[in-house]
């Protein structure tokens, strides 16, 4: 077991993701509905419940029953993890390229039509379990409306229980594969915004960019999928593999942390992972056609301060 909880916790941001590695030992874990049972095979600190939304874009909203699956489903969880879990309060992406038709161009309503429905639900589960819940603000990928969700948030919290929501998620920001807006976007939210703040799916090198480290966390799977130039200047694969071995996880999923590290400026932090992956890798004959570069304190790390 690689346990890399001290390195988690000695860090500003807070990296959420789902399906680590069964070797890796990581405390902040994102769960959808369909494999929430990974919270019962893991140690964790804090969890996050999601919806997962993306699964639903053929119908451009969720169906009824799923709703009652998922109230049913965060219930059970609240009453058997408590403190240590957030729920995420359904919502609808402004999303041409999945919610098509004419459901999009109604997402940012609806989205705060089920927060509204949801905050008795998150209500009782907070103060009988201390479970908190995540608001989202939702956008058309545009400042205006940004700042519009903002406001609704904000109006949204006069009604709910203090400490009752543990963070303000963004959403909208998978699709985005700019850095640079993705930070402006998070940045608005801060500023408007003074709870701590969630970035769904956010390329990696927008953190750099954020304003408040302290108030930050994000979630991502991008880590399975080395084939970003940037991933593969610490793995070099030959082809454009995602992972499909456990042992390969392991390794991308070092290499995807060391990169967090140093964009963080915890640099020693980061060599040690590489140092960390690069040993791993060659005891457990990685099924897979990866070359690290050479000596990686120069090139890699040379690299992550460029």
């Amino acid at each position: 077991m690689i346990d890399l909880t001290e390195i988690a916790y000695k860090l500003p941001v807070k990296f959420y993701s789902n399906n680590i590695p069964r070797e890796i030992e990581w405390p902040y874990i994102l769960v959808h509905t369909n494999n929430f049972n990974e919270l019962y095979e893991r140690n964790f600190t804090h969890a996050i419940i999601d919806i997962h939304v993306h699964r639903f874009r053929k119908h451009g909203d969720y169906p009824l029953n799923e709703l009652i699956n998922y109230v049913k489903l965060v219930e059970k969880l609240a009453k058997e993890f408590k403190d240590r879990i957030t729920f995420v309060m359904p919502d609808l992406p402004y999303d041409v390229n999945y919610f098509h038709g004419v459901q999009y161009p109604y997402n940012i309503r609806k989205t705060y039509t089920y927060h509204t429905m949801f905050i008795p639900i998150a209500r009782k589960l907070y103060r009988k379990y201390g479970t908190t819940c995540m608001l989202v603000v939702q956008h058309r990928q545009k400042f205006y409306d940004l700042e519009h969700s903002c406001e609704i948030v904000n109006d949204m919290l006069s009604y709910v229980d203090n400490n009752m929501v543990y963070a303000i998620g963004v959403g909208s920001l998978c699709v985005n594969r700019s850095p640079y807006i993705i930070a402006d976007f998070i940045n608005t939210v801060m500023r408007k915004l003074k709870l701590k703040i969630h970035g769904f799916g956010i390329h990696l090198k927008a953190i750099e960019h954020i304003s408040e480290y302290e108030r930050f966390s994000f979630d991502s799977t991008s880590w399975t999928r080395p084939v970003n130039d940037n991933v593969r200047k610490i793995v070099k694969a030959l082809k454009r593999y995602s992972c499909k071995t456990e042992k390969q996880r392991v390794v991308y999923f070092l290499c995807y942390v060391a990169r967090l590290c140093a964009i963080l400026n915890y640099n020693t932090v980061a060599g040690e992972l590489i140092d960390l992956a690069i040993k791993y890798y060659n005891n457990n004959n990685v099924n897979v056609k990866v070359k690290f570069y050479g000596k990686y304190e120069k090139n890699i790390l040379n690299y992550f301060n460029s």
